[in-house]
C-alpha cells in the first residue's frame, strides 16, 4: 500500500512537470520586432494604464508563426479586437 501510494505520488509529480515544461516557451514564435512588452502600458485605444498580458511581435505579412509552447492564441492580426 505504501509503495503504491509512493508510485502514485511520483506519477503525479512527473505529470505536473510534463505539463509545466509543455507550457514554458522555448522558442520565439516569430521573427520580427517586439512592439509591446508584457506588463503595464498605456492602452493604444483608450490611453488608460492597463495590464498587457501578451507580447506583440511585428513581422512581415505571411511569415510563419510558431507555437512556442502549449497555450491559446487569443488574437492574430494587425489590430486589437474591439
Amino acid at each position: 500500500t505504501r509503495q503504491e501510494q509512493s508510485l502514485q505520488e511520483l506519477q503525479s509529480y512527473f505529470l505536473d512537470q510534463k505539463s509545466r515544461l509543455a507550457s514554458t516557451p522555448s522558442v520565439w514564435p516569430a521573427r520580427g520586432w517586439v512592439t509591446s512588452d508584457f506588463g503595464q502600458r498605456l492602452d493604444p485605444y483608450t490611453a488608460e494604464r492597463v495590464m498587457h498580458e501578451g507580447l506583440d511581435i511585428a513581422a512581415p505579412h505571411g511569415k510563419d508563426v510558431l507555437a512556442p509552447s502549449d497555450g491559446t492564441v487569443i488574437f492574430a492580426g494587425s489590430r486589437a479586437p474591439a
